[in-house]
């Protein structure tokens, strides 16, 4: 009788202790719903064939930041090949992910996902989908990519899972950190009335952007008086007043979370449409990061952005921010190496950013752009570009053959 009782008091102690480890696993009870901002992470799933990077990203981001809080997360997807989300993946995400999981199809009704109209599909082909048109661009001649970027940029802010949530983080695939984040810096932008908080500020290729600042001009001309008198315009405006440049330099959107009332103002909505008219996303190779920098750094006060520090932030194309300070490497537990760290070095815009919002340097960071060696030949843009190129005969069978007048894909 005694080793019997034994017995079952080890079979008890062993169930409770794995139901402890799968309770804290899931993230319950360790922060209130109550307690968390009106907010949630997102996600557009390129392909869902693709399920590695994916689960990469979303285990990463769990396991350093979201397991202590439980923030909801969504996944959206285009259902080109007409099998429905894979229940496998689904699960998988589910039993990763310490909030609810929503996935919302976008469907073929949806005029944000679409060519915009009077866009030259002839003009697109040959230039804006040509091989060579760009060099070395990752995914600049993927119909899909475009179209994903234009949704970004205008459309996913009015996904029907979306509309509760006044604070998304956006977190493209293959996106990881390096380091534990203990802190709720989305609760930190909600309670401060943040705008956007980004993760990188990467400088970007003139070779994909070269009518982007001209087109902005021109809707700074036509919007000027809505201009806010404490902007970071000249995070991307460089030169003179009479010869202005483009600086090139932009808040990432790769891990990046924004008010939404701003993506659904109407005044988001007219600098979209003058944008889009241009058809930079189609023509050349303008994101959603590009479009929506050159609107926060115009017509939000720069105390209103913020960078979001010590995440240990890489991706795809291997930009990596690493504290540059051992104390805060160790405190927040960081895997990455800081002689990796592209942050503070000329490859990036964050030392501009810190100048034009007048804030203080991190800690170990020098006052000059640190020397390093970065070739994007080494990134690995294969990893990237596989995320679209699989599907986009599909893509382009789709949106491009049987492109008809009633379904122009104008924004209204």
């Amino acid at each position: 009788m005694k080793v019997f009782t034994r017995r079952r008091f080890r079979w008890a102690t062993i169930v409770l202790i794995g139901l402890i480890l799968f309770i804290a696993s899931r993230g319950w009870g360790l922060v209130h719903k109550e307690a968390l901002a009106n907010a949630a992470f997102y996600t557009y799933i390129s392909d869902t064939n693709e399920q590695e990077a994916l689960l990469r990203t979303v285990k990463s981001i769990e396991s350093n930041f979201n397991y202590k809080f439980g923030y909801d997360w969504v996944f959206s997807y285009y259902d080109i090949e007409g099998k429905g989300f894979p229940e496998d993946l689904r699960s998988r995400i589910d039993h990763m992910t310490s909030g609810t999981i929503y996935i919302e199809e976008i469907t073929r009704d949806n005029k944000y996902f679409d060519l915009p109209g009077g866009i030259d599909i002839d003009y697109l082909r040959r230039v804006g989908m040509s091989g060579g048109h760009y060099g070395l661009i990752p995914n600049h001649q993927y119909l899909s990519y475009k179209l994903k970027n234009r949704f970004q940029s205008y459309g996913y802010q009015f996904l029907e899972t979306l509309k509760r949530y006044r604070y998304v983080c956006n977190v493209e695939v293959n996106t990881e950190l390096m380091c534990d984040v203990d802190w709720d810096f989305i609760k930190f932008t909600e309670q401060n009335k943040i705008v956007y908080g980004f993760s990188y500020a990467p400088v970007e290729s003139i070779s994909g952007i070269r009518t982007l600042y001209k087109t902005f001009e021109g809707f700074l001309e036509a919007e000027g008086s809505a201009i806010d008198p404490s902007n970071m315009i000249k995070f991307v405006k460089g030169g003179t007043e009479t010869a202005p440049i483009h600086t090139l330099c932009n808040l990432d959107s790769n891990m990046g979370i924004i008010d939404m009332e701003i993506l659904r103002s109407e005044h988001y909505r007219r600098f979209f449409e003058h944008m889009d008219s241009a058809y930079g996303i189609f023509y050349e190779r303008w994101t959603d990061y590009s479009l929506i920098t050159m609107y926060l750094s115009t017509y939000v006060s720069k105390e209103k952005i913020f960078w979001i520090p010590d995440t240990g932030y890489q991706d795809v194309l291997s930009r990596r921010s690493c504290p540059l300070n051992l104390e805060t490497r160790m405190e927040h537990g960081c895997v990455c190496d800081p002689r990796m760290d592209l942050s503070f070095s000329k490859y990036s815009c964050l030392r501009r950013f810190f100048s034009e919002t007048e804030k203080e340097l991190p800690k170990g960071v020098p006052e000059q752009d640190r020397t390093l060696r970065f070739k994007r030949l080494n990134v690995q843009g294969g990893v990237f570009e596989r995320q679209f190129s699989r599907l986009d005969g599909e893509y382009a069978g789709l949106f491009l053959n049987e492109r008809t007048s009633e379904h122009s894909g104008d924004v209204q």
